[in-house]
């Protein structure tokens, strides 16, 4: 039988001098970006009332009871933990909140490269803008906090909630249809997306192949031009107008050699509605991504 006195739970580690001295390093530089741009930190506690955080991320969450029988969480995502703060602590004042935090999350994860049941997590929350402007300072927000700790070769990709819907609309899929489409993207299931564009009902054949390669619509600003020939659903054009106005802010700042597209890019948490992004790290990571075909 193992002694558990001396082993660390499930899905975490002990993090050891030389680690944590470049550790903190790295979170000092990073937290120092977004001070320079405006955003002030924020702290909430490891575990809020299991209601705060609704019905996103239930399956990994770590829930347990108070003495006083109240669901506790531990949090998963650092949201709508900042969402409640706002809402309850910092009414009034400006109309533009930019808040940033560093903070331990915590969900049930099945370990591999990459992923732990407990980690760390630097971000920002701007509140009360939106709009590619918006989407624009986050995303080069994100890419000067990667130099800062350290990073120069990178690469970010965008992609949109709503050309995802709107894609699902011209497809006249229902919502278990839906439902199973974000499945299939959130899990990189290519023959899944292959079923779902050959159950699709009497449609353009244009968007049978859109549906099938999704997983693979990556590339540059001529491919938003390409897509945009071949969708007519409003939800999908207006997407694509965001991403190629995303795309002309941040190169106006300058950092446009970092971005590239992925109108299949999909996150699991159901409350991002529009842009989203992901950055990628040579040799660094827990995924792999088919080339654009």
């Amino acid at each position: 039988m193992i002694n558990k006195v001396y082993q660390v739970p499930y899905g975490t580690k002990d993090i050891l001098p030389g680690e944590m001295k470049a550790r903190r390093r790295i979170e000092d530089a990073i937290i120092r970006v977004f001070d320079n741009w405006g955003y002030d930190e924020v702290k909430t506690p490891d575990f809020e009332y299991a209601d705060t955080f609704g019905k996103v991320g239930t399956k990994g969450d770590f829930r347990f009871f108070d003495r006083d029988n109240n669901l506790l969480a531990l949090r998963s995502d650092m949201t709508a933990p900042i969402a409640r703060l706002t809402a309850t602590r910092l009414q009034g004042g400006e109309p533009i909140k930019r808040l940033c935090y560093l903070a331990n999350l915590y969900r049930y994860e099945e370990i591999q490269a990459g992923r732990q049941c407990e980690f760390e997590q630097a971000g920002v929350e701007l509140l009360g803008a939106s709009g590619p402007a918006a989407d624009a300072e986050v995303i080069v927000l994100a890419a000067e906090a990667l130099q800062a700790a350290g990073v120069q070769q990178f690469a970010i990709s965008l992609g949109h909630v709503n050309f995802i819907n709107g894609l699902a609309q011209e497809a006249g899929f229902d919502a278990e249809q839906i439902s199973r489409l974000k499945s299939c993207l959130r899990r990189h299931d290519a023959v899944g997306m292959q079923h779902m564009a050959d159950a699709a009902g009497n449609i353009r054949p244009e968007i049978k192949r859109l549906l099938a390669d999704l997983l693979f619509l990556q590339g540059g600003a001529e491919l938003l031009e390409r897509v945009r020939g071949i969708v007519t659903d409003p939800l999908c054009l207006s997407a694509l107008q965001d991403l190629q106005r995303i795309y002309e802010l941040v190169e106006a700042y300058g950092a446009a050699r970092y971005l590239s597209f992925d109108l299949g890019l999909y996150r699991s948490l159901d409350y991002y509605t529009g842009m989203l992004f992901e950055a990628y790290l040579p040799e660094m990571g827990y995924r792999r991504r088919r080339p654009l075909r």
